[in-house]
């Protein structure tokens, strides 16, 4: 059992190097090809002289992966890379794509919540195309996207497809009459709650101190939320994700 495991590994690590290398091709004659193909190059070669496990390969070219799907998608629709000196070194500094690569790297090495590698590497791939985003702001984005749960990413999504449909499709009303009689519900409205500290998330303009005051129905995506939405790509997950949260959220009892 332990052997056909590893082997499996080892399997899905030359198809990961194998699709990288197929999409580097794709984009060599590209703009900014060859500076990207510099970048991934030296951190795929770091993997194998460093010192990882089988896992935290498998999860770094999995996020390096897909970011290079959407460095492509965005290529194609005519986007273009950002223009700030963004592969090259700057007052001795590291080149901010080295600096943001990293930082996704180590996020990617240590998630335990294998679902987040996707937009860990939407995240990193949709950077390259954000001039207006600074320094400070891309790696802020990176904390944030860390220190949320892979249900957490999901509720960002959820609320968005809630705010921009017509017709109600989460409960309207708060539990502070009905209570929470339900531990997954519990949980679900604490990581809202959470998100809603944290700015991510609002209650429409009404002040939020306790799980029972929200109202899912008008919980809306703010700020840095809306940021995280577009750049994680999350409009791209499946919709069969958002399923569970959908019937719980939308139960009005």
């Amino acid at each position: 059992m332990g052997s056909l495991g590893v082997k499996n590994l080892f399997e899905s690590q030359d198809g990961l190097v194998k699709g990288i290398g197929e999409l580097l091709k794709k984009l060599q004659h590209k703009e900014y090809g060859k500076e990207i193909e510099n970048l991934y190059e030296n951190f795929i070669n770091d993997l194998y002289e460093d010192i990882y496990t089988l896992k935290e390969r498998k999860r770094i070219l999995t996020t390096l992966y897909y970011s290079l799907k959407i460095i492509d998608e965005n290529i194609d629709k005519k986007v273009h890379i950002r223009e700030d000196k963004f592969f090259t070194k700057y007052n001795e500094e590291e080149a901010l794509s080295k600096e943001l690569m990293e930082g996704i790297v180590i996020c990617a090495r240590n998630e335990h919540e294998e679902n987040k590698l996707k937009y860990y590497g939407y995240l990193l791939g949709n950077m390259m195309f954000k001039e207006n985003l600074d320094k400070d702001e891309c790696n802020r984005l990176i904390r944030i996207s860390r220190n949320l749960s892979y249900c957490q990413i999901k509720l960002i999504n959820m609320y968005v497809i809630s705010q921009t449909i017509q017709v109600p499709i989460l409960k309207r009303e708060d539990y502070t009459k009905t209570g929470i009689g339900d531990y997954k519900l519990l949980g679900i409205l604490q990581d809202t709650l959470d998100m809603i500290q944290k700015s991510i998330l609002n209650g429409s303009g009404k002040l939020v101190l306790d799980v029972v005051q929200i109202n899912p129905s008008q919980i809306k995506v703010q700020g840095i939320g809306t940021l995280l939405y577009n750049l994680m790509s999350l409009n791209k997950m499946p919709y069969d994700e958002l399923e569970d949260l959908l019937d719980i959220l939308s139960k009005q009892n």
